[in-house]
């Protein structure tokens, strides 16, 4: 009884951090969807609001220009358990400095984006569409 005690005690440790994981997560992606934070990678920085956490950033183009595939994960800084707890999403977003260029004189934008995310198995994709 004292095993499946721990073992209880240890699963709801790690659902309770990877819900923390994932709202540290999406709150980055966000900051970097919003531009609060810069669209570039970075690895191993720590969380400003959990320093028990640290988030890596990957940019990658997109197959189409003006696109940028972002990736953040958020891992444990100090693991407590056999491997560390991690969390990964990933999104579609137009590249800011094109949407600076597509800018009109009267200044409106001339792309509209609309993105859309499901989550499971521990990571999240999402879709953008663009028009005029």
């Amino acid at each position: 009884l004292a095993e499946l005690v721990r073992i209880g005690s240890r699963g709801s440790r790690e659902a309770r951090e990877l819900t923390v994981a994932q709202l540290l997560c999406e709150a980055k992606l966000s900051e970097v969807a919003l531009g609060f934070v810069p669209a570039q990678s970075a690895s191993r920085q720590p969380c400003e609001t959990d320093p028990n956490w640290v988030f890596t950033i990957d940019v990658q183009p997109g197959d189409v220009e003006g696109l940028l595939m972002v990736s953040v994960q958020i891992s444990e800084a100090t693991p407590s358990g056999t491997r560390p707890l991690e969390y990964t999403l990933m999104r579609w977003m137009v590249d800011p400095n094109m949407d600076l260029a597509a800018t009109g004189t009267d200044g409106t934008s001339g792309t509209e984006t609309t993105t859309s995310g499901t989550s499971g198995g521990g990571a999240a994709t999402g879709s953008t569409t663009t028009g005029s």
